[in-house]
């Protein structure tokens, strides 16, 4: 409701506060000085509102002093209508800007705001003037307070029907701007008084003086923002750093990288290539802000003329991130970029030497080592968190046999085969692991023993199986023993794996009595 209003009021701003002063120029001559002047001052107008000059959220240009100078010498709709023309020319200059940099949406947005500021003025400089005509005339001094509290009102109503704290608006930007304006108007009287006086020579002066200043001012102002803003940059940036270095797992790592060269950059989307140095693997995704997707690494050539930022470890290229953009990014923006990627490059190496450090080249689970870290640490938040866990043990039946009478090629395909059910039949959080040869291992977390029970029999109903290879029929089964871990029991890591392995010895020996009998 209250963006309606808001909608509603700017509207009414614009129409009104442009409207009436070229209603008002139709029925009445405005008085303006002649033409070779106001072309200067006009001139003169458009240069100190393009050097604006920004002080944390307040933005002041010293062409008001010029609105001034045309109120007290010319009247209100003189003044009004060149305030209107000057703002409609700079936020039109400043849209098609935005429409270059920043797409359409923007250009639409600058030409509303632009529009909407020239009402404010057109509307602020006729009513004060006006009353400057009829009700104290000679009050210049009085008049200046008339048109900042005018202005003020306008950008009030703004502030609150946009949502904003309106103490927090007047303190951080309200008040601020009206002190830095009652500073700039009295050169507007100055000239006044130098024009009433000695005509349009004598003004010279001051106004290459309104000009230098504004130079100044913007040159200064400038060189604030790009400070404020690198210092910002730089604290996001490491803040990026310890977000990479806190991340091991490299497919959560190339989208965190994706996401934050997204935030920073604001492009239309993003690709990413990796190449790991470790092992033959490639990994190529798109991302456009909401939806990861992984590309066929095939179509790399289509992206070959987006704008490719290496990932480089030393002198080492491991990939690139793409960027796709139809606005043209700025020096600031490519940096930004460049220094994420750096930084991606160097915790992207590291992910990928720890995951093959964890990983079993084979089947892809955890090697036996991380396993009895993560058993360790599974122990201890189980303690904490007074949470049981259960731990599973695999065996594939007769592998020895399958090596020898079908071959490793063979014996490695069912490894791998036992290990995409694994992944299929477990949840993220838990933990599988290649124990060594033809034994596998599961850490459930909050899991009971029954709970496993009929997990470990759905694994081993899908493993289980009759294939035929080179004409010799071959028979798949896997054992497992399984024991939960009760918080607070006292058992260490070597306990609660010996009584799952006491099981499954249990287990294979029932099994073999069968087979006997």
């Amino acid at each position: 409701m209250k963006k309606r209003i808001l909608h509603i009021y700017e509207w009414i701003v614009i129409i009104f506060g442009i409207g009436i002063p070229i209603y008002l120029s139709f029925l009445m001559k405005p008085l303006f000085p002649p033409f070779y002047q106001y072309s200067i001052y006009l001139i003169i107008a458009l240069a100190s509102a393009y050097l604006f000059i920004e002080i944390y959220n307040t933005i002041v240009s010293f062409e008001i002093a010029i609105y001034y100078f045309f109120l007290l010498s010319f009247g209100p709709l003189t003044a009004s209508l060149t305030a209107i023309f000057v703002i409609v020319i700079i936020w039109t200059y400043k849209a098609f800007k935005d429409l270059k940099l920043r797409g359409r949406k923007y250009f639409r947005s600058t030409i509303k705001s632009g529009m909407y500021n020239s009402g404010v003025y057109g509307g602020v400089y006729l009513s004060a003037g006006l009353i400057y005509r009829h009700i104290n005339k000679g009050g210049s001094l009085f008049t200046i307070f008339i048109v900042i509290l005018l202005n003020e009102i306008f950008f009030s109503v703004y502030a609150i029907l946009s949502g904003s704290k309106y103490l927090s608006y007047l303190k951080n930007e309200g008040l601020r701007s009206d002190l830095i304006e009652l500073a700039v108007y009295p050169f507007g009287i100055s000239m006044y008084l130098l024009y009433r006086h000695s005509g349009f020579i004598s003004t010279i002066p001051l106004v290459i003086g309104i000009i230098l200043l504004s130079y100044i001012g913007n040159r200064m102002s400038s060189y604030q923002i790009t400070l404020g803003k690198r210092l910002t940059d730089i604290k996001k940036l490491n803040k990026i750093s310890q977000l990479f270095s806190s991340i091991i797992e490299v497919n959560t790592l190339l989208r965190t990288i994706l996401e934050q060269i997204f935030n920073m950059v604001k492009p239309d989307s993003l690709v990413i290539y990796v190449e790991s140095p470790y092992e033959n693997k490639k990994i190529f995704y798109h991302y456009n802000g909401k939806i990861i997707k992984e590309l066929d690494v095939g179509t790399i050539e289509e992206y070959k003329d987006i704008v490719q930022i290496p990932l480089l470890r030393g002198n080492t290229k491991i990939g690139f991130v793409g960027i796709i953009s139809e606005k043209k990014l700025s020096r600031e923006e490519l940096a930004l970029a460049e220094n994420i990627s750096e930084q991606a490059a160097i915790n992207l190496t590291n992910a990928m030497l720890y995951k093959i450090s964890i990983e079993d080249p084979l089947t892809g689970l955890y090697t036996r080592r991380h396993f009895e870290s993560r058993l360790e640490e599974e122990i201890d938040r189980s303690v904490r968190i007074k949470v049981s866990f259960t731990v599973v043990i695999f065996d594939i039946d007769n592998f020895k046999q399958i090596n020898d009478n079908f071959g490793h090629k063979i014996g490695d395909e069912i490894l791998q085969r036992f290990a995409k059910i694994l992944g299929r039949y477990t949840r993220a959080f838990d933990i599988c692991a290649r124990w060594g040869g033809d034994e596998f291992i599961l850490i459930l977390p909050g899991t009971s023993e029954l709970q496993a029970l009929d997990i470990a029999e759905r694994i081993k109903s899908q493993f289980s199986s009759k294939l035929e290879i080179n004409g010799k029929k071959l028979k798949l089964s896997v054992t497992y023993g399984l024991a939960e871990y009760i918080p607070d029991s006292g058992e260490g890591p070597e306990e609660i794996f010996h009584r799952a392995d006491h099981k499954l010895i249990l287990a294979k020996k029932k099994l073999k009595s069968k087979k006997r009998k």
